[in-house]
């Protein structure tokens, strides 16, 4: 009998490469679902990728639990040889948080169910959404107390861990604390403001609240940076309508024989 050789039929998918997060290499801000896509090579000519794997953890070694396992996904065409894979969206819930760093690595299996190595781990950061306002004032002031104006002025000071400027920002004033009677809502207003720095004044444009009611006021403010993240709520300003002399009621009393009306 002859030596019998073996070969191999076919031969598996090279571990892919060139990994991107939403399109860039190792980004530091992408969105809480970003896609993920990877270059796929086959030694095998004619043969495509029709199925991958995708891990995703906080540290580089993977260990359990893992943030996301895509598990087996088939692709919906299979890719060429040589090409890039689809974007393929996180497909987790909740695990992918803010201000956060993330590892994932990828595989492959082509269509005579040959399975790749792992590639090379790549990494992403999230953004992070602005802080909470803090240094708030009204009319240039932290304790503005009594008003007598309808000219009310608000500023803050504006912080976001990422570093992006605020490209709008949003008021509220109520008649209680808890902001369940909302007597103004200025809605999303564009502005430009550096972290870290005091926001510009932004001027009340509502009708009129001062009416010499004597009511108490409370106010706050968010920001939303340029990726259009959504700031926390600062805590309360309060102010209160000005109470003028004539508001005090002397009506009916007498002084000496003369009647105050």
């Amino acid at each position: 009998w002859s030596d019998v050789m073996e070969f191999k039929t076919n031969y598996e998918p090279n571990a892919p490469t060139e990994l991107l997060t939403e399109g860039q290499v190792n980004p530091e801000k992408v969105s809480l679902t970003p896609t993920f896509s990877a270059k796929y090579t086959d030694n095998d000519a004619n043969n495509t990728a029709v199925a991958y794997q995708i891990l995703i953890d906080m540290t580089p070694d993977f260990a359990e639990p893992l943030v996301w396992d895509s598990g087996k996904t088939f692709f919906t065409d299979p890719v060429s040889n040589g090409s890039r894979t689809p974007e393929i969206p996180y497909g987790g819930t909740g695990g992918i948080l803010e201000g956060g760093r993330y590892y994932w690595k990828i595989r492959v299996w082509d269509d005579k169910d040959g399975m790749s190595n792992y590639s090379m781990i790549s990494q992403f950061g999230t953004h992070s959404r602005p802080s909470s306002p803090t240094g708030l004032e009204m009319n240039g002031s932290s304790s503005p107390g009594v008003l007598n104006s309808k000219m009310m002025s608000f500023s803050a000071i504006y912080y976001d861990a990422d570093g992006d400027r605020a490209s709008a920002y949003q008021i509220q004033i109520s008649t209680t604390s808890g902001y369940d009677n909302i007597v103004f809502d200025s809605g999303k207003k564009s502005t430009n403001v550096a972290s870290g720095t005091r926001s510009n004044k932004y001027y009340y444009d509502g009708s009129s609240l001062l009416s010499n009611s004597g009511k108490t006021y409370y106010w706050r403010i968010r920001f939303y940076d340029t990726d259009d993240m959504e700031g926390e709520w600062s805590g309360n300003g309060i102010f209160y309508d000005s109470l003028s002399p004539s508001s005090v009621l002397f009506e009916g009393l007498q002084m000496e024989g003369i009647t105050v009306n």
